[in-house]
């Protein structure tokens, strides 16, 4: 077993890269062994997203109804995104109630809402937890949600404006210590 944790600057990320070229690379040299790649979401992360402030949530669906589809010219066109804001209230609770049960496997992505125009493949969640903005992704193949932290003030910025790897490394390693931990307490189950 290993750990990967991969950096994204912007909107620029390397994980899909990365699995792409290792999945290739393992399969070449050790045929009769299967790599599976899984995202690792400790119980500390899912409780502070329970705890967290829901600041947008993005809907997205890879197929569009086709009353709604008739209004794209092309297939690449064809893909739906819908961004929800809303105040702590009945609807945040039962958001975060419905978006665990996703992640416990009880309830599948397309029941998020109800709708007779969008059926959601893929939900991206942004929460402010104790003042840092945290993104969870969670998709309908994916077993577990995956947490995009921002450490963009945490880190230090070198003179071509991107940040130092040394500064990234210490973000890193923070953050391997609770998966660490985490994954300690699941095998002692």
């Amino acid at each position: 077993m290993g750990i990967a944790i991969f950096q994204r600057f912007r909107k620029s990320g390397l994980k899909g890269v990365f699995q792409s070229h290792f999945q290739n690379f393992f399969e070449e040299r050790f045929p009769d062994y299967i790599l599976e790649m899984i995202p690792i979401t400790p119980d500390e992360v899912l409780d502070a997203f329970k705890n967290g402030v829901i600041k947008s949530v993005q809907l997205i669906s890879h197929s569009l109804t086709s009353d709604l589809a008739d209004y794209y010219s092309t297939e690449d066109d064809k893909r739906g995104r819908v961004i929800l804001g809303f105040e702590k209230g009945r609807f945040h609770g039962k958001f975060i109630d419905n978006f665990i049960k996703i992640v416990k496997h009880e309830m599948p992505i397309s029941k998020i809402i109800e709708s007779e125009w969008m059926s959601p493949d893929e939900i991206k969640t942004e929460v402010e937890i104790k003042g840092t903005q945290k993104t969870f992704t969670l998709k309908e193949e994916g077993s577990e949600i995956t947490p995009g932290i921002d450490i963009s003030k945490k880190v230090s910025y070198g003179n071509d404006g991107f940040p130092t790897q040394e500064s990234v490394n210490r973000e890193a390693l923070k953050y391997l210590e609770i998966l660490k931990s985490h994954l300690r307490g699941r095998n002692e189950h």
